[in-house]
């Protein structure tokens, strides 16, 4: 199964053996920006241009929770490795993680000065980092909020970042039309 999103409002979700769309998932008002599974694949989280971050049952379709507090368009959304939490990056220039049950922000992250365009989530459970349109990355510890190391882009917004697998390398793409790889541990 995957799924897609689009400018739409629609959020897709796709039988990979046929090739057939067997979901439309209905909520958003505009584009929806960014989407996420959780990580046994049950559930959706996803980003809208209106603000709002939503949950959805992978299952039915049905939208479970709606977690509003941006004051602008979300871009991107990830899961906590456990799955408890929710976090939420946006053109707000703020992180927010949600408690997926109660669907409360439990924690703002301040320290871009931009949008925040891309999430990862370390494997660790503790760590995350955020990629934004100030030319940073930085790298978070969710547990209190503190903004752990902050790399810088040469100047240019960063549009995408992705984690290896072992997660010791971080990938960034720049609006410059360039990829960087970062030592996720050092930030070299």
């Amino acid at each position: 199964t995957i799924a897609s999103s689009s400018g739409d409002s629609i959020i897709k979700i796709w039988n990979l053996d046929s090739g057939q769309c067997v979901k439309n998932l209905h909520g958003h008002i505009g584009l929806v920006s960014g989407i996420a599974f959780n990580y046994d694949a049950s559930t959706i989280a996803s980003a809208g241009f209106d603000s709002t971050v939503k949950l959805w049952d992978v299952s039915n379709g049905m939208c479970l929770n709606t977690f509003q507090g941006h004051t602008h368009p979300v871009n991107s959304v990830a899961f906590s490795i456990d799955g408890k939490i929710v976090i939420s990056g946006s053109n707000d220039s703020t992180i927010k993680l949600w408690d997926i049950n109660s669907g409360e922000c439990i924690k703002t992250l301040h320290g871009h000065t931009h949008s925040v365009k891309s999430l990862a989530v370390s494997l660790d459970g503790i760590t995350i980092a955020s990629a934004s349109q100030d030319s940073t990355i930085k790298i978070w510890d969710i547990r209190n909020g503190e903004c752990l190391k902050t790399l810088e882009h040469d100047n240019c917004g960063i549009e995408s970042i992705k984690l290896s697998f072992d997660n010791s390398l971080l990938a960034s793409g720049g609006l410059d039309h360039t990829i960087k790889i970062w030592d996720f541990r050092t930030g070299e």
